[in-house]
């Protein structure tokens, strides 16, 4: 792998080998970064995955608002997901809105120009500079394959507490997440909603224990509470 320092100097990128990561991220073995290394180095985060469709369907976007700032009310959190279209980018974006850091795990190398769409740009700038963190495990100019987006799925699931898939079909790259967390012992929290109902079903019957399911009306202030100290 050539490196070249100047470049990743310009677009303020690093590289942290396997020894410089932090526990929960064993078994990666080098990360490139772009934006608050900090985020990586402390344990008194939260960190929140939401995960789900590029093609989400309902009111979804007012379920992650009220999900980030409910975590945010009890947690010092961050939210962490994939950067894609659909519920990544609305869940990065109202992170981003709320004054919440949010760390983008990248598919590709973090110097592709994956999208030339302005949304995408501005939020990926948005993420770095505004005390997120964008990631990636693949050398810079890699470019996307299938292959990528699952291990991308499941480095999101190593740096996170808890997974939250939004909408997701099986199979799909949300159930995809799911399974890598079952495997890792991380919980989950679902809503019940028609897009989920797949994933959610798959958890009941495996009889998954650290699976939280609520109805969208039952996400309150004293149900995060629960949940968080069930989990700690």
């Amino acid at each position: 792998m050539f490196l070249n320092k100047n470049l990743f100097k310009k677009h303020g990128v690093s590289l942290l080998l396997k020894h410089e990561l932090p526990q929960r991220l064993r078994g990666v073995q080098w990360l490139f970064v772009q934006g608050n290394m900090e985020l990586l180095k402390k344990d008194e985060y939260f960190f929140l995955a939401i995960v789900g469709s590029r093609d989400p369907q309902g009111n979804f976007e007012s379920l992650i608002r009220k999900a980030i700032e409910l975590f945010a009310a009890c947690t010092n959190l961050v939210v962490v997901s994939g950067l894609a279209r659909g519920i990544d980018m609305v869940a990065h974006s109202i992170a981003l809105e709320l004054g919440v850091p949010t760390i983008s795990v990248l598919g590709y190398g973090i110097l592709h120009k994956y999208s030339t769409k302005k949304e995408y740009r501005l939020v990926r700038e948005k993420i770095s500079q505004s005390g997120g963190l964008v990631v990636s495990q693949y050398e810079p100019y890699e470019p996307p394959r299938k292959s990528n987006f699952l291990k991308r799925n499941e480095l999101i699931v190593r740096f996170s507490d808890l997974i939250f898939p939004v909408q997701g079909k099986v199979p799909s790259g949300t159930y995809s997440s799911v399974v890598k967390a079952v495997k890792m012992r991380k919980p989950i929290l679902c809503l019940r909603n028609k897009w989920i109902n797949e994933i959610i079903g798959y958890l009941y019957s495996i009889h998954y224990g650290s699976t939280y399911i609520l109805d969208a009306e039952e996400l309150n202030l004293n149900a995060i509470r629960n949940l968080l100290g069930s989990i700690r």
